[in-house]
């Protein structure tokens, strides 16, 4: 018993794949361009498979939940009260400009602090302040 083997020949193979040379030669123009173009000016699949990806998603990433907010309303014309606390370089403490003893500072401070709305305080020290005075 004889066994027959098929050799396509170099003539057979470039017939059953059209004008293309067989094997494939590396070259440019059988890859596909960056416009999403084949060598033969056709568009390649798979950017026609993201557009259609990109069509169907699309509406979906506009859809929103409706929200029934409550409406704020901005009132400028409140104004927190303002403190200014200073220390000078000799360690001598003034509140708004009016210079305090310590004792009376802390009963400024105690009274400041249960006021309602609460003042604003900015505490202004001299660089020459040791930082034991200002803490």
């Amino acid at each position: 018993m004889s066994t027959v083997t098929l050799v396509p020949t170099p003539g057979s193979v470039k017939a059953s794949l059209g004008e293309r040379s067989w094997p494939p030669e590396a070259s440019t123009e059988n890859l596909v361009s960056a416009h999403g173009r084949d060598q033969y000016g056709a568009v390649d699949r798979r950017v026609l498979v993201l557009l259609a990806i990109f069509i169907v998603k699309a509406p979906l990433l506009t859809n929103a939940a409706k929200l029934d907010l409550p409406k704020a309303t901005s009132n400028a014309d409140i104004q927190k009260p303002k403190v200014e606390f200073a220390i000078d370089a000799t360690g001598s403490l003034f509140w708004n400009g009016e210079r305090l003893s310590r004792e009376d500072a802390v009963a400024k401070f105690t009274e400041a602090g249960t006021r309602r709305p609460q003042p604003e305080i900015y505490l202004r020290a001299d660089q020459n302040v040791a930082y034991r005075c200002v803490a």
